[in-house]
């Protein structure tokens, strides 16, 4: 898999993907009439893109609390832009060779040119150039994108809405997960590879097509450009930290619970962590 592929999931599982037939599942448990509803998102996909899927509204509907990764008015990402700066200037962790090719792609397609974000770290010029891609890739009205509609709506009809982790604990995964030698190599094959990009995604659609995500979180799983240790990080142990809060919520409420499909499947994915917990949960 290459770093462009694997900055692509990054993304994707911070924010969520395409909702599907086959990503929709009930949850209930014995002796309790409460139902709630596990489902899937892409943020790059606009909520229109539902308009064959009446179970997700249905669902929608019927709960009275929407959890999502996180909940998008809580915190302001301005607050953590010490997670995005590094001490280190870019040109000191690359050589002059490298240097050049990335400053070529960044004032290409960012029209700013390295030099004025030296000091970003690699990972946030890297997620700079995939997010410009997907952004040409995925046409969006920013007011439609799925996980920021369904928390807003749920506003306007007055259901709680709150969040698994915070803005914070994403910044905190995305950005000090590699080091710094390690983000700025990465930046330099992405910017080696952003013109296989269209090849790359269109991998990822394929897959969304198929009605079976269960495929793509194998493509993950199979990842050689990613540890052990960092798929965990970036998703069995998201799980792990967020099954307690919403078997919390699942007791005495009727929840939406809207994350990333990834986050569903494995042994540590949201669909069995909650069987463990002694729900039944079954595709709707």
């Amino acid at each position: 898999m290459k770093p462009i592929f694997r900055i692509i999931f990054i993304i994707l599982l911070i924010f969520p993907i395409e909702i599907s037939s086959q990503i929709v599942y009930e949850i209930t448990k014995h002796n309790s009439n409460n139902v709630s509803y596990l489902v899937g998102s892409h943020h790059y996909l606009s909520v229109s893109s539902l308009k064959n899927n009446n179970k997700v509204y249905k669902a929608f509907n019927d709960c009275d609390i929407v959890l999502g990764e996180v909940y998008l008015n809580e915190d302001s990402i301005n607050s953590f832009s010490h997670y995005i700066y590094s001490d280190k200037s870019i040109f000191s962790l690359c050589n002059e060779r490298e240097s050049e090719l990335i400053d070529s792609v960044c004032t290409k397609l960012l029209g700013v040119g390295l030099k004025q974000m030296q000091y970003f770290k690699p990972i946030m010029i890297s997620n700079m150039l995939v997010q410009t891609l997907l952004d040409a890739y995925y046409p969006k009205n920013e007011d439609s994108m799925m996980d920021s509609f369904f928390q807003k709506v749920a506003v306007q009809q007055s259901k709680e809405v709150f969040g698994l982790e915070s803005i914070e604990d994403q910044m905190k995964l995305i950005f000090t997960l590699k080091s710094l030698e390690n983000q700025a190599k990465e930046l330099y094959e992405v910017a080696s590879s952003y013109e296989d990009f269209s090849k790359e995604i269109s991998k990822i659609d394929s897959l969304y097509q198929i009605g079976d995500l269960s495929l793509l979180y194998d493509e993950y799983q199979n990842d050689s450009t990613t540890s052990e240790g960092e798929k965990f990080l970036m998703l069995d142990a998201r799980n792990l930290n967020w099954i307690n809060k919403i078997d919390k919520y699942l007791t005495n409420n009727n929840c939406f619970v809207i994350v990333g499909a990834l986050h569903l499947y494995g042994e540590n994915g949201l669909i069995n962590l909650l069987k463990k917990k002694g729900y039944k949960v079954k595709p709707k």
